[in-house]
C-alpha cells in the first residue's frame, strides 16, 4: 500500500535528483574553472580577460580527448587568423576584397591541414582583426591585440583543460555503464511491446546504437592521454557487438509485425528473463516463418542474458 513513508520517499529522491542535475560535477567543475580563468586573467592584468572565461567554458567537455581537442583547435583557429591578419595590417591590405581573399586563404590552409575544426573561429578572429580600428583612451596596436587574444585564450583553455583532467576526471566506465543499462532496459521494453502486438517506436532503440558508438569512441581517445583513463576496450567491444546484434533482430521483428506461436522453449526463456509468467497473444504463420522466428528469439534471449551478466559484472 502506497503510504506516507513511501511518498516521503519518493518526495527525497525527486529533491535529490532535482540537485544532482542542477548541481552536477561538470557544471560545477565549468563554473570554477571559468571564475578562476577570470581571477587569473585580472590578477595578471590581462588585456582581455573576457577571452580567458569563455576558453574556460567551451574547454569543459563530457571526455578528456574532446577538451584537447578543442583547446588545441581554439590555439590553432587564434593563432591563424590572429598571424594572417597581423600580416595583412603590416602590408596595409585592409578593406573588403582582402577580408574575402584572407577568408579563402584560411579556409584552403585548414582544409590542407586536415584543421577543419578549427575553420570557423580561425576566420572569425581573422575578420575581428581586420576589422579592429585602435582609438584611444585604450589604445592597442592590431599587433598587441593579435598577441594579447591568443595569450588570453591559452589561458582560460589551461585553466578549463587542467581541472577537467585532474578534479573529479569523467569516470568512462560509469558513462559507458549507464549508457548499457538505458539501452538493454530499452531492448527488453520494445521486445515486450512487440510480442504484444504493438508498434514499437524505434527511433530510441536507433539512437542507442549511435550513443554506444560514441561513448566507446571516447574511451578509445581518452586512453591516449594517461593510463588514469585506461578502459579494456576489448571487452567493450565484445559487448557493443551483442548489443547491435540484438537490436538488429529487435528492428527485424518489429518491422516485420507478425508473432507467431512460440516455443515452449521460448516461452520459458522469456518467463526466466523477466522474471514473470508472461502470456501472449499469438497467430498461426507458416511452419518456416515460425521457427526462423523462435530460432531468432531464443537467439535474442541468449544475448540478453549475456548482456545482463556483463553490464552487472
Amino acid at each position: 500500500m502506497y503510504n506516507i513513508r513511501d511518498k516521503r520517499k519518493t518526495i527525497d529522491e525527486s529533491i535529490g535528483k532535482f540537485f544532482k542535475k542542477l548541481l552536477g560535477i561538470r557544471i560545477l567543475k565549468t563554473a570554477v574553472a571559468t571564475a578562476l580563468a577570470l581571477y587569473l586573467a585580472k590578477t595578471f592584468d590581462l588585456r582581455i580577460p573576457m577571452m580567458a572565461g569563455l576558453s574556460a567554458i567551451v574547454t569543459m567537455k563530457s571526455s578528456i580527448f574532446d577538451s584537447y581537442k578543442t583547446s588545441v583547435n581554439r590555439l590553432l583557429s587564434t593563432s591563424i587568423g590572429g598571424l594572417l591578419g597581423v600580416l595583412f595590417h603590416q602590408i596595409h591590405f585592409i578593406g573588403f576584397v582582402p577580408m574575402m581573399i584572407g577568408i579563402i586563404i584560411i579556409i584552403n590552409l585548414c582544409n590542407y591541414f586536415k584543421w577543419k575544426d578549427s575553420i570557423t573561429l580561425a576566420v572569425m578572429v581573422f575578420v575581428m582583426l581586420i576589422m579592429y580600428n585602435p582609438s584611444p583612451p585604450n589604445f592597442m596596436p592590431y599587433w598587441e591585440y593579435a598577441i594579447h587574444r591568443l595569450f588570453d585564450t591559452f589561458v582560460g583553455l589551461a585553466v578549463g583543460f587542467f581541472i577537467n583532467y585532474f578534479i573529479f576526471p569523467p569516470n568512462r566506465w560509469e558513462v559507458i555503464r549507464l549508457t548499457y543499462v538505458k539501452s538493454l532496459k530499452e531492448m527488453e521494453d520494445t521486445l515486450i511491446a512487440i510480442l504484444e502486438g504493438e508498434k514499437p517506436n524505434l527511433s530510441s532503440l536507433i539512437s542507442d546504437v549511435s550513443k554506444i558508438n560514441t561513448e566507446f569512441e571516447n574511451i578509445f581517445k581518452d586512453k591516449k592521454l594517461g593510463d588514469k583513463f585506461n578502459v579494456e576496450t576489448s571487452k567493450l567491444a565484445k559487448i557493443n557487438s551483442k548489443f547491435f546484434s540484438g537490436i538488429g533482430i529487435i528492428i527485424q521483428f518489429a518491422e516485420d509485425g507478425r508473432v507467431p506461436i512460440l516455443s515452449i522453449q521460448n516461452k520459458k526463456g522469456l518467463s526466466k528473463y523477466f522474471e514473470e509468467d508472461l502470456v501472449f497473444e499469438s497467430e498461426v504463420f507458416a511452419s518456416d516463418f515460425e521457427s526462423a522466428f523462435n530460432y531468432y528469439l531464443d537467439d535474442l534471449l541468449i544475448i540478453m542474458t549475456e548482456l545482463r551478466e556483463q553490464i552487472n559484472k
